[in-house]
């Protein structure tokens, strides 16, 4: 190479990003989407910080809505530009748990900082107002606490510039509900006299992006949609009539670490107690929001370095969660929308690495979903259904463009359409016509399935009402029968054959 060619690709200025990026962060380049979310940021806030009139046509970039998977790096899409501005970056947080993760992160990089939060004394206050005269560039708060017109005052001072909303989607996922603070954000916003607006989300369909754009931005925003695909997880679908003793036999089969996802506080502890019978109490723990802070915080210092454990949790243990290596994520309950599903589902492969990302479905689910009123819980019953690539229904429901499926069970052609615990279930039925009652039949099938799991070497788990319960649901769907002889006392079962199960476990009328 000639030295006037090796000087076109050689001698030229550094890159400020990449320079930061590796400075702040040891991350030795940001990826294309990052690099054009800081750009559109950095281009404004110049603007801005050198009272450069903005053409026309670049307003729109003062306000916008950034659509990027989980795991992505949307932190460092807000964070870097913060750290090259002169002026402060207001960055609002849902959660405490996601503001301690942030604070973590940016002491351990030496970057400063300011947090507001409830509960903060006068002391502690005037020392985070400090740090910012001290020349501290983030502002770390929730909604709630930016609610206070004596601290939006105090923080008037400091010219914010750039105000970041993490998590946008709580915007209408709680605003409308118990944090009615997040409606209040474009007043907020506008009291503190903040010019540039950046929503950050990983997972909102057309709905939830158009309420977005329509509480904080009047209606009108500029959007940034990257790929929402996450290739290294893999969509898989289980139905099933017995929930919880399905996904025990699920954390057996697939790769730990593990996450449970359990729709109340009851459900996770219940699970977590059925999972400790089978593995351990030292392998298995839960985590809700009614846990107090100490308990949190012990249960995620137990989780995050391990490499073979479950947690059983609500959607409380999600956002603000950094675990790289989750590489099964199980969900026993539907979550309520297609975002709340995505974004539990992403919880998992934040390295990169192949995940697992099961549903648990049930023929109350299908009818449950497939008759709501909401069209993001329509979407979930088309998702558990099969009929078509259930990443593309996930991306279909986010807007995405089609692709080529990099791992579901439907396109696998592994899909089952029917409950394995039923068909097991059925089958003895159907093999032992009329010669058992249901009590009898209930004791006689769980010692059947408990004898199977230990001649494969593993740990029974069945029990009688568990197995009472699958065959009371067979028998309202009319898979089994009750009859009885003019002689005999009590009913004796009898069953169609196990193919008779219906595909996507449709509910009889």
């Amino acid at each position: 190479m000639s030295n006037a060619v090796h000087s076109i690709f050689t001698d030229h200025p550094p890159d400020p990003i990449n320079q930061a990026a590796q400075f702040y962060f040891n991350i030795p380049y940001v990826y294309p989407w990052q690099r054009l979310v800081i750009a559109n940021i950095q281009d404004i806030l110049y603007c801005h910080e050198k009272n450069i009139q903005i053409p026309r046509t670049e307003e729109v970039f003062a306000k916008q809505i950034v659509l990027l998977p989980t795991g992505a790096g949307k932190s460092l899409c807000f964070l870097l530009p913060a750290i090259l501005c002169s002026r402060p970056t207001l960055i609002i947080y849902p959660l405490l748990a996601l503001m301690s993760d942030q604070q973590r992160r940016l002491e351990q990089q030496g970057i400063a900082y300011a947090l507001f939060r409830g509960g903060q004394s006068h002391t502690e206050r005037e020392a985070q107002l400090q740090a910012i005269r001290d020349g501290a560039r983030i502002i770390i708060a929730n909604p709630e606490i930016l609610a206070s017109a004596s601290l939006r005052r105090q923080l008037t001072e400091f010219n914010i510039i750039h105000a970041v909303i993490d998590e946008a989607h709580c915007v209408t996922q709680w605003g409308d509900t118990f944090r009615p603070s997040y409606l209040k954000l474009p007043e907020i916003i506008t009291d503190l006299a903040i010019p540039v607006v950046s929503a950050f989300t990983a997972t909102a369909s057309v709905p939830v992006l158009n309420r977005i754009k329509q509480i904080l931005f009047n209606g009108e925003a500029h959007l940034i949609q990257g790929d929402t695909d996450r290739p290294n997880i893999k969509y898989h679908v289980v139905y099933a009539y017995s929930k919880m003793k399905t996904v025990l036999e699920l954390t057996e089969q697939y790769d730990k670490p593990q996450i449970i996802f359990c729709s109340t506080r009851y459900r996770s502890e219940q699970m977590a107690h059925l999972a400790a019978a089978l593995y351990g109490k030292d392998r298995i723990r839960f985590y809700h929001a009614g846990l107090e802070k100490k308990e949190k915080r012990e249960a995620e210092q137990w989780f995050l370095p391990s490499t073979d454990t479950i947690l059983c949790c609500t959607c409380a243990f999600g956002l603000g969660v950094d675990k790289a290596n989750i590489r099964t994520v199980i969900h026993l309950d539907v979550p309520p929308t297609v975002e709340a599903y995505i974004q539990e589902a992403g919880r998992g492969g934040r390295d990169g690495g192949i995940t697992n990302a099961i549903m648990v479905w049930s023929s109350q689910d299908k009818k449950r979903f497939e008759n709501a009123s909401d069209r993001r819980q329509q979407i979930l019953a088309e998702y558990a259904s099969g009929s078509q690539c259930r990443r593309q229904v996930l991306l279909k429901a986010l807007n995405g463009i089609e692709t080529i499926c990099s791992g579901c069970d439907v396109c696998a052609g592994t899909a089952r359409q029917t409950a394995f615990d039923a068909e097991r279930i059925l089958s003895f039925i159907h093999k032992h016509q009329g010669q058992f009652t249901f009590t009898q039949a209930a004791r006689k099938i769980m010692f059947y399935l408990n004898r199977v799991r230990q001649k494969n070497g593993l740990i029974p788990i069945w029990n009688e009402p568990d197995i009472k319960e699958v065959l009371l649901r067979l028998c309202m769907e009319h898979h089994i029968t009750k009859r009885k002889l003019f002689y005999e006392h009590n009913n004796r079962l009898y069953a169609k054959e196990p193919s008779s199960l219906p595909s996507c476990i449709e509910t009889s009328d």
